[in-house]
């Protein structure tokens, strides 16, 4: 009777096993096709970004284009500017020497004429030569009508009146010399107010001009440089909101395309059944220590692979660095698995049966002490049955340089703190131990004890009695592996 129905349980498990199998690669092949959807969306998304890149490009070669021609006629009108700034400047300083010299000569002339040694100042002249001659004449004139009236001293009064008018008018027409001299310097003053005059005027207009081709200049500049530099801003910041665009489509393409690449991998590797496996069938993934998923009987499970240690391919199923989680828990969370697979963690009973039920793996314990020693343990053959059998563990074949402190749990059943299977009938072995373990009377090793925060000593925390005694422990680590 008892073959029966353990042979309708099977066939009930394995028609479930089927099933759940049916539904995972119905569920692989729907996201398959999903992602092959999405792979060509983000072939023309990319093909759409790469064309409008393109666009960028030849804007920016055009810009680049008239950038230059800008900067040509820029250059050329700066020249034409340089040019007539030159030419204003050769007239300016022309027409100043020309007022200076000129008005030099005036104020020589005017001094000349002015000056209290006039007759000094002019024996040089033509003119003065004249005048000495007109007023030697005058002399000898007056000399002679001096003679004259001596001599016609008693001539009657028309003589007289004759001599008397001879006189005035040689004295009328010195006179009138005098009148043009005076006139002549008249003219040079008036003359010489008009070159000033002209002068101030000229300079005003050259201001004037000055004025206007700064105001040329800054116009220029305003219309040419500026001009170039807003059409510049404008097209920088045209291309810096598509750039920004564009990085958000990549981005966008980037996240999608890890995200596929993430599930392509997760779908992949939850075909395997151990780090191991993973390993042999994506070798790329060798040194790449971390978190993976991987199919633990009927069941995907996040596990820490080892794909360092001896050749990698290390499945981790148990994990103790820090006080941050508690291990004194009860037979169903043992049953079940707790923790964080990257910091502390126990990977659960029913997972070490079914990476263990083919009698296939090894074990290595990895052990380090508050003081910094390590030190490690192999076991050639570890196993653990069921739950109905209360997880028993097989462990032999020791090898290492912590000691052996397993081997005296071999044969063992698993005990907590509310379900004592030891070997000792007086006590709970996981309540004095503070743990939980494959005890025997009761315990050499004791990895899911109490941690202790500094190397205390006692039964009751981490301790590998053959290694450091007592002592407790600060880090500790069981993986298994393939046999090779």
């Amino acid at each position: 009777m008892l073959p029966s129905i353990v042979s309708g349980r099977e066939s009930n498990v394995l028609r479930d096993i089927l099933n759940q199998e049916s539904l995972v690669r119905f569920s692989m092949v729907q996201k398959i096709q999903n992602l092959v959807m999405d792979a060509i969306d983000s072939k023309n998304n990319r093909l759409d970004t790469k064309a409008k890149l393109s666009e960028v490009t030849k804007d920016l070669k055009d810009l680049e284009t008239k950038s230059q021609n800008m900067e040509e006629e820029n250059n050329k009108l700066k020249e034409e500017l340089k040019a007539v700034y030159g030419k204003v400047n050769d007239i300016k300083n022309f027409t100043k020497d020309e007022i200076q010299n000129l008005d030099q000569k005036i104020k020589s002339k005017t001094s000349v004429l002015h000056d209290e040694n006039l007759k000094q100042a002019l024996k040089n002249s033509d003119f003065e030569k004249q005048f000495d001659l007109l007023d030697n004449n005058i002399k000898q004139m007056e000399r002679s009508v001096r003679n004259d009236i001596e001599t016609l001293k008693s001539s009657d009064q028309s003589t007289l009146e004759r001599i008397n008018t001879l006189n005035i008018s040689h004295v009328t027409d010195v006179e009138n010399n005098l009148q043009k001299m005076k006139d002549l310097d008249n003219g040079i003053r008036n003359k010489t107010l008009i070159l000033e005059n002209n002068n101030r005027g000229l300079t005003e207009g050259i201001e004037v001009l000055q004025d206007q081709m700064n105001e040329m200049n800054a116009t220029l500049q305003i219309s040419g440089v500026e001009l170039l530099a807003r059409q510049i801003k404008k097209m920088e910041d045209k291309f810096s909101s598509f750039a920004v665009s564009v990085n958000e489509t990549l981005n966008n393409d980037r996240r999608v395309l890890n995200e596929l690449n993430q599930s392509l991998s997760e779908e992949l590797l939850k075909n395997c059944g151990s780090c191991w496996e993973i390993l042999r069938k994506y070798p790329s993934y060798e040194e790449k220590d971390g978190v993976y998923r991987i199919f633990v009987g009927s069941e995907v499970k996040s596990v820490y692979c080892d794909m360092s240690t001896d050749g990698g391919g290390w499945t981790v199923i148990q994990r103790r660095q820090d006080n941050s989680t508690d291990f004194y828990r009860t037979w169903s969370e043992y049953k079940q698995g707790f923790g964080d697979p990257s910091k502390n963690y126990w990977i659960g009973n029913d997972a070490i049966y079914e990476l263990t039920k083919n009698k296939d793996q090894e074990l290595r314990v990895e052990l380090q002490s508050f003081d910094g020693d390590t030190a490690y343990a192999e076991y050639s053959t570890f196993y653990v049955v069921d739950e109905y059998s209360k997880y028993k563990l097989t462990v032999s074949g020791f090898s290492g340089t912590a000691g052996d402190s397993m081997t005296y749990n071999n044969g063992y059943r698993f005990t907590t703190k509310d379900q004592d299977n030891d070997g000792y009938s007086v006590v709970n072995c996981a309540k004095a131990n503070h743990g939980a373990w494959w005890y025997n009377n009761c315990v050499y090793a004791n990895l899911n004890g109490r941690y202790g925060q500094s190397s205390v000593s006692g039964s009751q925390y981490l301790v590998w009695y053959h290694w450091k005694g007592w002592k407790a422990l600060k880090q500790t680590v069981m993986m298994i592996t393939h046999k090779n």
